[in-house]
């Protein structure tokens, strides 16, 4: 509705009342254009400097009010005003970033501006008003038409506010035409929380409404295109429509609070699982992270930082001393393979085969993933990784014990001396020792021992005896580590195992109640299954089918890897090979395969799976009576 003024503090004749949060640029150019007169020229005649207007000041502004007829405070209100420092802009009692709100040029919806046009009185040009969310940058539809806003460029002069009305005069009438070429969006719940912020509503069980209104607009768009885009998107790239599904993405999160926070960070933290490279925040939680880096300084972004400082700390592989956004990482709280490697000085391969046997991180090690990428709560492993740092390779331990490395190998698989990791095997793993486990395997070797000068045919180096009774080293070491031994000496002189003697006498009975086993070793195997080849046995190991143990050996005197005689039974009874048959038919095996096929027996394992042909024994039997012997 257009109002007639007069009144003898030489107010308009002439004004339009103002609209809600309708800002001072926009109410001078809608009452200039309701006068007829450009805006810059009806400032100046009404002796405001349209410069003031477009700074936003105060006196300025109270002297267009009070020119116009309108509510001053409303007006100040709800024009947007620069900090001092620049960095900042102040609107509807909000503080935005200086960039988040546009003073040379604006955005409009055309539907609005429609409406505008059919809904009030005078001149056509004199009817459209600026909403003040059209120049929010972070505002970018309009949720009552559903539709992107529409660019407009305005002419711009130095030190005046962009002219609303004059501006829109050139699109008055092809309003229809520019509405359809604006791309239809949903509704955005995070515009809807944005525009109750700058009337001054605000829900106390959203997180966001406790924070300064350009750290929750920040928090939103950054979560959102850290959940919608990869870590290293360029946001240069990203379209206005991208921008607007960022914000409602993280506005979902960041508006449940901490929590809510957290769960985004956590499925960003788990996607690294199945990536190369540096495990850090920024390369984790992108762009969001970016955006938490600007500003080091303010205290105003304390409160988000904080949620991701803490989930980085606590849930990724960081290392004491790495700095989080401005805080340092006092205790490492995960430790991938790589970092617990280089955080204990042991070989990357020691700690995978330590996380195997401790079954750490037993998925990302089923998944085959990579040293690191594969992670366990640092607390599981500290200990380790402290005794890691000062431990004894075997090479240093063979010095300090004089032990052959076979036999050290067999006192670690033995369980006399344990090992850092709780690695025993024999053959492959790079052992690590503390100075401790060694000093006490020592004083348990010699415990009870008699300080004794030389040798005698009886009492010998332990190296010794093992030759003449032709005992296994376990045997040797069992009873010397038990404390069962009637007698053992140490001889003056010499150091670590060559200083243990032992008496002979006592070992030969030991050695002489050793048993054989019921294994059958892998040339046996041939016979026991008819019909393999020397090749099948480690096929049919590798898939299961048959079964290794370790037996002892008289002939070898030690120990042995056998097939166990309850697996190569198993498999007799399941399986005949195509071998069997030929011997029990006296056939070739072509032919033999031939009346197999004719009778509908499928093969059960072959030359490319197993080394052999190998049938059901029971479909055999019942399918064909020639195969009987």
């Amino acid at each position: 509705m257009m109002v007639a003024l007069s009144s003898p503090t030489q107010r308009l004749a002439w004004s339009h009342p103002p609209e809600p949060m309708q800002g001072a640029a926009s109410f001078a150019s809608r009452v200039a254009a309701l006068n007829g007169r450009p805006m810059p020229n009806f400032l100046r005649e009404m002796g405001i400097y349209p410069n003031d207007i477009d700074r936003g000041r105060s006196p300025a502004v109270r002297r267009l009010a009070e020119i116009a007829g309108a509510n001053a405070d409303d007006l100040v209100r709800a024009t947007p005003v620069r900090s001092p420092d620049a960095a900042f802009t102040d609107l509807c009692g909000e503080r935005l970033r200086r960039l988040s709100v546009h003073r040379t040029y604006f955005r409009y919806c055309p539907a609005c501006v429609a409406e505008d046009v059919a809904a009030f009185e005078g001149p056509v040009v004199a009817r459209p008003w600026l909403r003040t969310e059209w120049i929010v940058s972070h505002v970018r539809s309009c949720d009552r038409h559903g539709i992107l806003l529409a660019n407009a460029s305005p002419e711009r002069r130095r030190f005046e506010a962009p002219d609303f009305n004059g501006t829109m005069a050139e699109d008055l009438g092809r309003l229809d035409g520019i509405r359809a070429g604006c791309p239809t969006v949903p509704s955005s719940p995070f515009q809807r929380w944005l525009l109750n912020r700058l009337r001054g509503e605000r829900d106390a069980s959203n997180w966001l409404d406790g924070l300064e209104l350009y750290v929750a607009i920040g928090a939103c768009e950054g979560l959102g295109v850290s959940a919608l885009h990869p870590p290293k998107v360029k946001a240069s790239t990203l379209t206005e429509t991208d921008w607007a599904a960022a914000a409602d993405e993280g506005f979902a999160h960041a508006s449940g609070g901490p929590a809510a926070v957290e769960r985004l960070l956590a499925r960003l933290n788990a996607a690294q699982t199945g990536t190369r490279g540096v495990w850090a925040p920024r390369d984790t939680f992108g762009y969001g992270y970016v955006v938490l880096e600007r500003d080091p300084g303010d205290p105003a972004w304390d409160p988000v930082r904080d949620v991701v400082v803490d989930f980085a700390m606590r849930e990724m592989p960081l290392e004491a001393g790495t700095k989080v956004l401005g805080r340092v990482v006092e205790r490492q709280a995960v430790h991938t393979i790589r970092t617990a490697a280089r955080a204990s000085g042991a070989h990357a391969l020691t700690v995978r085969r330590l996380f195997e046997r401790e079954n750490l991180g037993a998925d990302a090690l089923a998944a085959g993933l990579m040293d690191h990428r594969v992670t366990v709560d640092a607390e599981r492993i500290e200990a380790t990784v402290r005794e890691l740092k000062g431990a004894l390779s075997t090479p240093k331990v063979q010095k300090l014990t004089g032990f052959p490395l076979i036999w050290l190998r067999a006192i670690i698989a033995d369980g006399h001396l344990p090992t850092v990791t709780g690695s025993n095997d024999r053959e492959f793993a790079k052992h690590r020792f503390t100075r401790q486990a060694v000093d006490e395997m020592l004083e348990r070797m010699f415990a009870g021992a008699e300080a004794v000068d030389t040798e005698t045919d009886d009492r010998v180096n332990v190296l010794k005896a093992r030759h003449r009774t032709g005992a296994t080293m376990s045997k040797i070491l069992e009873p010397v580590f038990g404390g069962t031994l009637r007698w053992k000496g140490r001889l003056a002189g010499a150091v670590g195992l060559d200083a243990l003697l032992v008496d002979v006498a006592e070992f030969l009975p030991l050695v002489r109640n050793e048993e054989r086993g019921n294994g059958i070793n892998l040339l046996d195997i041939l016979d026991f299954l008819p019909g393999i080849g020397r090749d099948s046995p480690k096929a049919l190991l590798a898939s299961g089918l048959l079964e290794l143990e370790m037996q002892f050996s008289p002939e070898a005197r030690r120990m042995v890897p056998v097939i166990t005689r309850e697996s190569a039974e198993r498999f007799l009874r399941r399986y005949v090979t195509l071998g069997e048959l030929c011997q029990r038919t006296g056939l070739h095996h072509k032919q033999v395969r031939k009346r197999l096929r004719e009778d509908g027996v499928p093969e059960e394992m072959t030359p490319q799976t197993h080394k052999c042909f190998a049938y059901d024994r029971q479909q055999v039997d019942r399918a064909a009576a020639w195969t009987k012997a």
